[in-house]
């Protein structure tokens, strides 16, 4: 849609973006009028959601024809919106709480469309704040399968590494280190949730002996971590500067 209207002439794209938001704006004063108490529970939800889808593609399509960047980088947050909207109001079940993966994909293609008007115009596609804001929407697409993991079913760790292998072969593909490594990270985070939980429902009981035991581990790993912290320290040099010289030339 909106390249159609970005090749069309002025007053044809003037008259198409007054339209939609028209529409948009019915659409709106309809949800108001109507109200979920006519309707049913659902249908208020289901309703704003929809007119969120709309104001979405209509974003996306008046910035796309207008070139303007923030009308498209507004696009997938109103998408997001409608989405939460749809899940909050009118799903329910355990399934309510992955809304936070539609926003992880929500910011992605933030950043994506970021780029892309960066390299167009012949500009630096890593600016202050965007590798941030790259590395958040990673963790929110990997949030919800974490706390599913402590609440629902270890599995669901699984599913944090199968997210961080994702992250980190766009990494390789792309040659951009800040997905490389973000994608290590989540596969350590679910390997290790996927491991502990178990080992953590197989303690004994705190009181005790189990609790001078544990205290006592805990002491000897305390003492062990800080005599090898030097030692750590310069494993940890090490690993970066031969990660930085494998990745030499990405961003």
């Amino acid at each position: 849609m909106g390249l159609v209207l970005s090749r069309a002439r002025p007053p044809v794209r003037r008259v198409a973006t007054e339209l939609g938001i028209g529409l948009l704006l019915l659409a709106g004063l309809q949800i108001v009028l109507v109200g979920p108490g006519r309707t049913g529970a659902p249908a208020g939800p289901v309703l704003t959601a929809a007119v969120l889808a709309g104001a979405a593609v209509q974003c996306a399509a008046a910035g796309v024809a207008w070139r303007l960047l923030g009308l498209r980088l507004a696009a997938p947050v109103v998408a997001w919106t409608g989405w939460t909207v749809l899940v909050a109001g009118g799903l329910s079940g355990a399934g309510a709480g992955w809304y936070t993966v539609a926003l992880g994909v929500a910011l992605l293609s933030v950043v994506m469309l970021w780029r892309a008007d960066l390299r167009r115009r012949d500009l630096a596609p890593n600016p202050p704040g965007l590798g941030a804001l790259e590395v958040a929407a990673l963790a929110f697409c990997a949030l919800s399968s974490v706390v599913d993991a402590f609440t629902v079913g270890v599995l669901h760790a699984f599913v944090t590494v199968g997210i961080g292998i994702g992250a980190f072969g766009w990494g390789l593909a792309t040659r951009v280190r800040r997905r490389l490594a973000a994608g290590a990270v989540l596969v350590l985070v679910g390997l290790v949730v996927a491991v502990g939980l178990p080992l953590v429902a197989v303690l004994p009981p705190w009181g005790g002996v189990g609790a001078w035991l544990t205290v006592a581990v805990v002491g000897l790993l305390a003492v062990g971590a800080a005599t090898l912290l030097e030692k750590g320290r310069a494993a940890a040099r090490t690993a970066r500067e031969r990660f930085g010289s494998l990745t030499a030339g990405w961003e």
